[in-house]
């Protein structure tokens, strides 16, 4: 679809995730948007646009905003706090390359993404899973998923070197056992 578009159209567009039953999170485009909380929206891969309510609970999160007033009369000192909960609709974003805007950023580490929400830790995970890389960090945490097929990940070398690292060595005495 993006081949159809010029340069200048595709990089001024915003590119975000859109819910979906079947396939819980679409990448997609925003077309345009409407004041009455609609968006016309074209998903990757699909020729015709769509046009979405933006009031769905999907899309809403909060905004909360607290004030604080203070009042003297006389005796004593009066303070009072208002805490204000407004409820805020958006597409989640999606994470894309600098240099080329519609290119899906893919990183190793979840940490590096620059939107971390849902949709995006799912596509990245997907990405990966495709591209037969079942290993993705989120900081310190190694996310692995299934591949359901060998790949040549483990050489001997390395399956070696986890030998001499993890399995205890003959010349080790064997643990104490308890009475």
């Amino acid at each position: 679809f993006f081949s159809s578009m010029n340069s200048t159209e595709a990089s001024s567009r915003v590119y975000v995730y859109l819910a979906d039953d079947p396939d819980v999170w679409l990448p997609a485009s925003v077309l345009s948007g409407e004041g009455d909380g609609e968006a016309v929206v074209l998903v990757d891969g699909r020729s015709e646009p769509i046009t979405i309510n933006l009031k769905d609970d999907i899309y809403k999160s909060t905004s909360t905003t607290s004030t604080t007033s203070t009042t003297t009369n006389k005796h004593p000192q009066t303070s009072t706090q208002t805490t204000t909960t407004t409820p805020v609709y958006s597409l989640p974003l999606q994470n894309t390359s600098p240099s080329s805007p519609t290119t899906p950023l893919v990183l190793q580490d979840l940490i590096s993404l620059p939107y971390l929400h849902e949709p995006a830790i799912l596509h990245n995970l997907k990405s990966r899973h495709e591209a037969s890389n079942p290993y993705t960090m989120c900081g310190d945490i190694v996310i692995a998923l299934n591949p359901y097929q060998r790949l040549p990940l483990y050489t001997p070398a390395l399956r070696s070197g986890i030998n001499e690292c993890y399995i205890f060595s003959a010349s080790l005495p064997p643990p104490s056992s308890s009475p």
